[in-house]
């Protein structure tokens, strides 16, 4: 069976994915960058860590038969389908300080929030949740200065990234807020969800 779980644009929402289950972040209108979290349900310190999944893959370019590791080296998800090959593992989620300290503007969430508010109902607090895997997020930095750039998420209408969970877990995802930099193209859009039962 296959569940669709649409996402507004700047919101988020949380799942259940058991083992072996399938999960789905669909990109449907382009460009759109997806926050994911992933956290353990069996302990729930045990969690994504985006460090540990570069160091044990040796690589940044996270795609198709890389893993997502754990804060304890284990391994959480394994992506098995891959449209884009392109997603972040150096940046926090965007959030209220960004947007007031560093764009200057009125309150609002970021991803952060928007996760935050998404896994409320598993009772995990802020401080639980973890640095993302940033889907679809195009970044790099300069080699001489070190500054880092965002670049325009490179994902297509349709684009899509598939994983497999390796244990039990609590998984939450956005459609991106950040309509401030060239991360969504300046548009906040939405992001589909499918989770599929194991076969």
């Amino acid at each position: 069976m296959i569940q669709r779980f649409p996402i507004p644009p700047s919101s988020g929402r949380a799942f259940i994915l058991p083992k072996g289950n399938l999960v789905k972040i669909i990109d449907p209108e382009g460009s759109q960058v997806s926050d994911f979290v992933a956290i353990s349900s069996l302990d729930r310190r045990e969690k994504f860590d985006q460090a540990r999944t570069r160091v044990n893959n040796w690589t940044v370019r996270i795609t198709k038969g890389s893993v997502l590791y754990s804060n304890r080296n284990n391994g959480l998800l394994e992506v098995i389908e891959d449209s884009v090959g392109v997603h972040d593992t150096m940046f926090p989620c965007c959030n209220s300080y960004v947007y007031e300290r560093i764009f200057k503007i009125p309150p609002r969430n970021g991803c952060f929030e928007n996760l935050t508010n998404a896994l409320n109902e598993f009772n995990i607090a802020p401080d639980e949740v973890p640095n993302p895997f940033n889907i679809f997020m195009n970044t790099s930095f300069d080699p001489n200065s070190g500054e880092l750039i965002i670049h325009r998420a490179p994902s297509k209408p349709g684009d899509s990234i598939t994983m497999r969970a390796l244990v039990d877990l609590i998984i939450a995802a956005t459609a991106c807020a950040d309509d401030r930099s060239e991360c969504n193209a300046g548009k906040c859009k939405p992001i589909l969800v499918e989770i599929k039962d194991s076969e």
